[in-house]
């Protein structure tokens, strides 16, 4: 296995290399595995009706519109597909973690050249500072949440509810868009065996003075990456509909494309390593020897180099 070529400033390049992961079938199954226990709680919505309903929700076909004919049934209906929510979320919190894990780990094997080991030893500990820094992360985000709630309601107060709410969203997309730039290389110093405040704390700085170039690998890789799931999906989805299996489609669909997230994630890890070893400037083409150079007037001309 070949490691990647050296950084070069081009997401496009990085995505060229980052798809040849998917000729090899040691980076993909376990992304696929981890996609498939998170599918696993929508494919229990078999649960029947509550009273009062004759048919049973099923993924396999077309659904059948309930008639509420009072709140209880509304609620009961929805109460009863409280138990898959719950189980998606504990799934998401446990295995969420592990899977970014083994993500970034596989994209940095393959980067390194190295065979693809998803659950090498260490495997636990990095899922675990994963899990600690999406729950600092979280709370930078509930933070700045209070903070626009209080500037937007003194917009209110002051200028009226129009203003005061196109403030909040306003300053809600700037708040998403500077912690997505400038903490989006926290999971990669992960990888490199940082902490998860430290993680953070360097992807701020890494990032400094280079917020476009975040912003335009961001683009490049996240909308390439959006354009082929979408289109692998929106094929299978079709076949899939054609013969009444809609839902079944759209799963089957979300486990084909699960190892684009490899891909995603090796467009990262090699935008972080570009910004942590700069591309040194050109080198100047040396001057002219002093007795090519020019003379001014009254100058003796130097000796030209013999032989």
């Amino acid at each position: 296995m070949t490691a990647a070529p050296p950084p070069r400033d081009s997401a496009l390049d990085a995505l060229g290399f980052a798809v040849g992961v998917l000729r090899k079938p040691g980076f993909l199954w376990a992304p696929i595995a981890f996609t498939v226990l998170f599918t696993l709680p929508l494919l229990g919505i078999g649960t029947p009706y509550p009273p009062g309903f004759d048919t049973t929700p099923s993924i396999f076909g077309p659904q059948p519109q309930p008639a509420f004919t009072s709140q209880a049934e509304f609620e009961a209906y929805f109460a009863s597909f409280a138990p898959w929510f719950v189980a998606f979320f504990v799934i998401a919190i446990v295995l969420g973690p592990v899977a970014g894990a083994v993500i970034y780990r596989l994209a940095l094997q393959y980067i390194e050249g190295e065979a693809p080991r998803p659950f090498a030893p260490g495997i636990v500990n990095l899922a675990w500072r994963f899990f600690l820094q999406t729950l600092a992360i979280l709370l930078l985000v509930i933070l700045g949440s209070i903070a626009l709630a209080l500037i937007s309601g003194l917009t209110v107060a002051v200028l009226g509810a129009g203003v005061g709410v196109l403030t909040f969203l306003v300053l809600g997309f700037v708040l998403v868009a500077v912690l997505e730039l400038r903490l989006g290389l926290a999971p990669v110093f992960l990888l490199w065996g940082a902490g998860p405040i430290e993680a953070i704390d360097k992807s701020w700085a890494i990032t400094r003075g280079h917020v476009r170039r975040v912003f335009r690998w961001f683009v490049v890789i996240g909308v390439l990456i959006a354009a082929l799931s979408a289109a692998v999906s929106g094929v299978i989805a079709t076949v899939f509909s054609a013969v009444d299996l809609a839902f079944v489609g759209q799963l089957v669909g979300t486990v084909i494309v699960a190892p684009l997230g490899v891909v995603q994630s090796i467009g990262v890890v090699l935008l972080a390593r570009l910004l942590s070893n700069p591309i040194p400037p050109a080198t100047p083409p040396e001057g002219l020897p002093d007795w090519m150079k020019p003379r001014g007037p009254g100058e003796e001309p130097p000796n030209a180099p013999s032989g």
